[in-house]
């Protein structure tokens, strides 16, 4: 949980960050947070991770109350608490899935709002250079549309990514293990395809990459061959 929700928050500090920096709409918050998010970036992931830490405590600490308890006693003792426990996890899961949608609404709903208004500023700007009659293949053109593909691939992952998690935690997928695992697999390949996105899309980021990959294999020969 703590992975998830500093996830979660870490996409929204990024997602807010591009949308100060690139977005020109007219508005006073926006201009203010134009000439102060460069120093804000550090204070905003420092406040993302506290808040991570306190949600996935609340969360790991309510699961730890559930477990049935005095393992160690009689027999029948432990049927007992055994029997009270499952007697009770309907309710208990309707409560942990209400503390884990409490903490994942906030950024999940900051980052969609965030990458609108970019993807809405950057295509409003790209139809203004067309009409205008400007070149069409222009550096800065292109650099404008694709830009707007990433955000709407990193949106489209975000919401694969929100809605896969939370069907998780309903319990929903308990009784059919063939969908759980299939949710499962979807869930964690939509953090790894953003990253092989942002990789595959950047050659400075190739470059580093292949030279850590390089390296990692030399240090692996060095060390068989010791």
């Amino acid at each position: 949980m703590f992975l998830y929700y500093t996830n979660l928050w870490f996409a929204t500090v990024l997602c807010v960050f591009y949308c100060v920096k690139i977005t020109n709409y007219n508005w006073k918050f926006l201009n203010f947070l134009k000439t102060k998010i460069s120093t804000l970036v550090r204070w905003l992931l420092l406040t993302s991770l506290m808040i991570s830490v306190i949600f996935s405590l609340f969360y790991g600490c309510y699961i730890y109350g559930l477990l049935p308890q005095n393992v160690d006693s009689e027999l029948h003792d432990s049927h007992k608490n055994i029997s009270e426990y499952v007697d009770n996890n309907d309710f208990d899961s309707h409560i942990l899935f209400g503390m884990f949608f409490t903490g994942s609404i906030p950024p999940f709903f900051i980052f969609c709002v965030a990458n609108f208004l970019l993807i809405h500023s950057l295509v409003t700007h790209t139809r203004r250079v067309r009409s205008s009659g400007s070149g069409f293949q222009s550096p800065n053109l292109e650099s404008h549309l694709s830009a707007v593909k990433s955000m709407s691939f990193f949106l489209l992952l975000q919401i694969i990514f929100f809605l896969c998690m939370t069907v998780y935690n309903s319990g929903f997928l308990l009784d059919s293990k063939v969908l759980f695992f299939i949710n499962s697999i979807v869930m964690c390949s939509s953090p790894v395809l953003h990253s092989l996105y942002i990789i595959l899309s950047s050659s400075e980021m190739k470059k580093t990459v292949l030279s850590l990959f390089f390296g990692l294999r030399k240090c692996s020969f060095s060390e068989e061959q010791i």
